[in-house]
């Protein structure tokens, strides 16, 4: 009898090797979540603002919010209140201040925009 081994043909690189070696110093004042995106994106974190303001307009967006007002509230079932939901948002969160700290829907949005 013969013995056949097998070997997986998927090569397992440890994620060090594959991963970006980025180290960068990013203001922590509150916008760091927008500064690295701003950084990542233009290569300056200056335009962390420009980005904030673009993920704000994405929610916005009436083709998207009816998506982000139910990703607040569940219950949302109409465009009026979705719009009501994520504005709330916008307010409470207070995202259209420079030093705002991001959510888990701003993260999710970027994700959505960014991809």
């Amino acid at each position: 009898m013969n013995v056949v081994e097998h070997k997986n043909p998927v090569k397992r690189i440890p994620c060090s090797e594959i991963a970006p070696h980025i180290h960068d110093e990013i203001v922590g004042d509150g916008a760091c979540f927008f500064r690295t995106l701003s950084k990542a994106i233009t290569g300056t974190e200056a335009n962390h603002y420009a980005v904030c303001v673009s993920l704000i307009e994405f929610m916005l967006h009436p083709a998207n919010v009816l998506a982000f007002g139910r990703l607040l509230r569940q219950s949302v079932a109409y465009d009026i209140y979705a719009q009501k939901a994520v504005t709330s948002h916008i307010n409470r969160s207070r995202l259209y201040s420079e030093t705002t700290w991001s959510t888990e829907y701003e993260v999710f949005v970027a994700a959505t925009v960014f991809q």
